[in-house]
């Protein structure tokens, strides 16, 4: 089977979905390391231009076949400083040799809002608190989460103005499953 050539959709929610389908060029060897080098290229340019956290050098892992539903793993480094954990992503075979990617630990700018509009609600309801989203702040950036799936956010107290830190124990990418820690002393 031959692998079509790239054209990319994005399905940005929490993390980012990317999925390679066909064009009228030329397509690259059907092969399995074919496979690899497009997803590779695809991480490098389009994913890296979605996230907005600079270069990134992908490394991928060669499929072990062209199968639908073969799944492989690429991770991807950023070269700006800080450098910070490597973005986790999975791809996948689709039909028609289309390549699918996801990111596994990666939060995109355009969810965080999600984030903290979530975390404010845990936060009233657990504490009796009237938090709004504008108390809490996680910042505009796409955010790799560690190894500890830690979303670290500032808590904004409404009559006060303090910040505090807030910790957010991601469970899931979708914005609803996470644990609150609230820092016990104001930031300095």
């Amino acid at each position: 089977m031959r692998l079509p050539p790239i054209m990319l959709a994005f399905t940005t929610t929490i993390g980012l979905a990317v999925t390679g389908c066909s064009a009228g060029t030329p397509a690259p060897a059907a092969t399995t390391n074919g496979a690899q080098t497009r997803a590779e290229t695809m991480i490098a340019g389009e994913l890296a231009t979605a996230i907005g956290l600079g270069p990134l050098t992908p490394a991928c892992t060669v499929p072990g076949a062209l199968d639908i539903g073969v799944s492989f793993t690429c991770t991807a480094a950023r070269t700006t400083q800080p450098p910070g954990d490597p973005i986790e992503i999975t791809g996948t075979i689709k039909p028609d040799g289309h390549l699918g990617l996801v990111t596994s630990n990666l939060i995109s700018a355009a969810a965080l809002p999600s984030f903290e509009r979530q975390a404010a609600s845990q936060l009233n309801e657990s504490a009796g608190a009237n938090f709004t989203a504008d108390s809490v702040d996680c910042g505009n950036t796409s955010v790799v989460l560690g190894a500890d799936k830690v979303l670290r956010c500032a808590l904004i107290m409404p009559a006060s103005g303090q910040v505090y830190d807030l910790d957010l124990a991601v469970t899931d990418l979708d914005g609803r499953h996470f644990a609150l820690k609230v820092g016990e002393a104001p930031r300095p």
